[in-house]
């Protein structure tokens, strides 16, 4: 039984292995690639305009596609802003003020 399996799985891994050498030894025509035309073609240069040159008026509401209601949980004024990403600790002083 066990060596019947090992037959099998000995069997499928040489087709495979054939499969594979053969499919990658055929034949390509360079024909088509070596000896297509080269064509002109036609180049402009393009540069940035700071300016708007035409006005665009619309009647409607504005409305994103996403929003966040943000508020504090707790009342009161900020007196100090601390930089994304820097540890604070409670009492510590320093800080950006908030203006």
């Amino acid at each position: 039984m066990l060596s019947r399996r090992i037959n099998k799985i000995s069997i499928l891994s040489l087709l495979l292995i054939i499969t594979v050498i053969f499919s990658g030894c055929s034949v390509k025509s360079d024909a088509s690639e070596g000896n297509a035309p080269k064509k002109q073609v036609q180049v402009q240069k393009i540069a940035r305009q700071n300016q708007v040159t035409t006005d665009l008026v619309v009647s409607g509401t504005v409305i994103p596609k996403e929003y966040s209601l943000i508020r504090s949980l707790t009342p009161g004024t900020i007196e100090y802003l601390a930089p994304v990403g820097s540890q604070v600790y409670l009492g510590q002083p320093g800080g950006y003020p908030f203006l």
